[in-house]
């Protein structure tokens, strides 16, 4: 839980108690890829990407569409609205890479509100932290369709871990063209990386 320790301490560098009062009530989630976060968590339960990359994912009468990403460091809530049967008005949080999950349920959150009165506060910081990066991604929508990728490339990189299919939907991309040219670009972007871990 490092990650989400480092981030609660910069929120309340003084509060030495976060770490004992806190992680104690915190439930982890291992996900392989393809794994979905599951029914067992109950609706607007907190969640926080400790390691990994995820999808969010809505159903409707045709098809899974994708609408954002989970990637390390996401806070949010959880909506887990419908059945897993359900056609539609589904909602799916589904892993693409090796992820860890925590999450704390809506009974937990009430609970920790007598051990960590600061974390209501904390929670809304991280939230906000999240939103805020996500609407920022938002602004490749506002770029023509033939740019998309390029602004990818040099502003949010972190998208090309998504796989090809939901990218080009988060990107508005219906064009047979522009999708091999998003492949081709991905597939550039996963060798740079690969070769950046190598050296480092």
């Amino acid at each position: 839980m490092y990650r989400l320790k480092r981030l609660l301490q910069k929120i309340h560098p003084f509060n030495e108690q976060i770490p004992q009062a806190f992680y104690e009530h915190v439930h982890t989630l291992k996900l392989a890829p393809d794994d979905e976060i599951p029914e067992i968590v109950p609706n607007k339960s907190w969640i926080f990407v400790e390691d990994g990359f995820l999808l969010l994912r809505q159903r409707t009468a045709d098809c899974w569409i994708c609408g954002n990403i989970y990637c390390e460091g996401t806070s949010t809530v959880f909506c887990n609205v419908g059945v897993a049967e359900a056609k539609i008005d589904r909602f799916q949080v589904k892993a693409v890479e090796h992820s860890t999950v925590l999450y704390l349920t809506p009974a937990d959150q009430e609970k920790i509100r007598s051990v960590y009165p600061l974390f209501s506060r904390s929670r809304s910081i991280l939230n906000h932290r999240s939103y805020s990066k996500h609407v920022k991604r938002s602004a490749v929508l506002e770029v023509s369709i033939q740019d998309r990728i390029r602004f990818v490339e040099k502003s949010f990189p972190v998208l090309f871990r998504a796989p090809a299919p939901d990218l080009a939907q988060i990107l508005g991309i219906k064009s047979k063209t522009l999708q091999t040219a998003l492949i081709s670009a991905q597939k550039k972007w996963r060798s740079r990386s690969i070769q950046n871990k190598k050296i480092g």
